[in-house]
């Protein structure tokens, strides 16, 4: 192992034929099972060694690099014990994580600087060392019972990983906002989800998505998303903070990516709301984003595949209304008057469908308004599912 590891200072030459043999020298050695517990002094440098190889302009180092990371990764992690590679059974605390391998730690922050500068400065799309920084990351999730400084240990990682959203490759877009989960404990899980979405006003679309990203993450798949967001002051805060930018997320956002997402993040937090749950000040502001939501089907882009996409996202959302609206109490505000009237008259028939649905949940004395929507309805209406729907 000594003889193969001084190997790091000889990357950056990328004429030695040796140095990739020396590298599948060294994979051999992770996944070798005899040395057992005696290759975990070694396995920091060797993970050093393997993402310092990403970067290499010699192909046949980046590709014996990436051979050794999955060695060391195994090593690390175990072997996978289900088959989604983010389930709680394939991870690792992070704190257990950098106790083991405290040497890691600044040689990570130092990579992730590196990539932040490098993306800031345009120097590349691809920052190779970056995606094996994340994929070890992506593999890490808070201890819930870290104390402060544990707790503070993991957040200098925060920053440079939320720059990283920044990022024009979708996939590292992606892998930080998996990556993030392991630096956000349930203590400051409220405070990193408001200064998210505070930074929604970023103008780069790459940026809003990769930020979208990380929300969807922090609230349906950080371990204590779910039991933060039981709390109905929270979740009331944290819709106020997402409407109050829907400006950028749907209707002044000409990117049907980002626009699909914000739909589905809404639609998500309203899915977490119990069915007794009254909107108090959150109805109106809901209301008005539903409607604002129903002119951008009708709008024509070029681009069919997202525009359907688009219209899944906000049908999701309307079935959601449809059967929670009486539940939620909103039924009485006067723009949910004018919130059917636009859903049975929608060009869609799909979504006069759901117009209909809300309709039927509407108190009998309020009998002679659905007969003011329903009677034109049944006059002009030429599609069979709608007119059963009605009958």
């Amino acid at each position: 192992m000594h003889q193969s590891l001084p190997l790091e200072e000889n990357l950056g030459i990328e004429v030695e034929p040796s140095a990739v043999h020396a590298l599948n020298i060294l994979r051999a050695l992770y996944r070798d099972s005899i040395l057992g517990q005696r290759i975990l002094p070694y396995i920091p440098r060797g993970l050093m060694i393997a993402i310092d190889g990403f970067s290499s302009s010699f192909w046949p180092i980046r590709n014996s690099s990436t051979m050794l990371l999955s060695a060391v990764v195994t090593r690390i992690f175990g072997v996978k014990k289900v088959q989604d590679e983010r389930s709680p059974e394939n991870k690792t605390t992070a704190k257990e994580f950098f106790t083991r391998f405290p040497t890691l730690r600044k040689f990570i922050l130092m990579k992730l600087e590196d990539a932040v500068t490098a993306i800031s400065d345009s120097q590349s799309m691809l920052q190779p060392s970056l995606f094996a920084i994340l994929l070890i990351l992506s593999r890490l999730y808070p201890s819930p019972v870290d104390n402060k400084d544990a707790v503070e240990y993991m957040e200098s990682f925060l920053p440079p990983l939320l720059s990283c959203t920044k990022s024009p490759v979708w996939k590292t877009r992606d892998l930080v906002s998996y990556a993030i989960l392991s630096t956000v404990p349930t203590s400051k899980w409220t405070h990193v989800v408001l200064q998210v979405v505070e930074s929604l006003s970023a103008v780069n679309q790459n940026h809003i998505h990769g930020l979208l990203l990380v929300l969807q993450r922090l609230f349906f798949d950080h371990p204590e998303g779910s039991t933060v967001l039981n709390d109905r002051h929270t979740v009331a805060l944290i819709l106020n903070r997402l409407l109050a930018v829907r400006n950028l997320g749907l209707w002044k956002n000409n990117c049907l990516i980002t626009q699909s997402l914000y739909v589905e993040i809404i639609t998500g937090l309203l899915r977490l709301i119990p069915r007794g749950f009254d909107l108090e000040q959150n109805a109106p502001s809901v209301l008005l984003f539903v409607l604002k939501a129903l002119p951008v089907l009708s709008q024509g882009y070029n681009r069919a595949m997202f525009r359907a996409g688009m219209q899944a996202a906000i049908s999701e959302l309307l079935m959601l209304f449809a059967s929670n609206a009486s539940g939620w109490k909103i039924a009485e505000f006067p723009a949910y008057d004018q919130l059917l009237m636009e859903l049975c008259n929608h060009s869609e028939a799909e979504i006069r469908k759901y117009g209909i649905d809300m309709l039927r949940s509407l108190p009998t004395e309020r009998a002679a308004y659905i007969e003011s929507i329903v009677l034109p309805l049944l006059c002009s209406e030429n599609n069979e599912d709608v007119l059963t729907k009605v009958c």
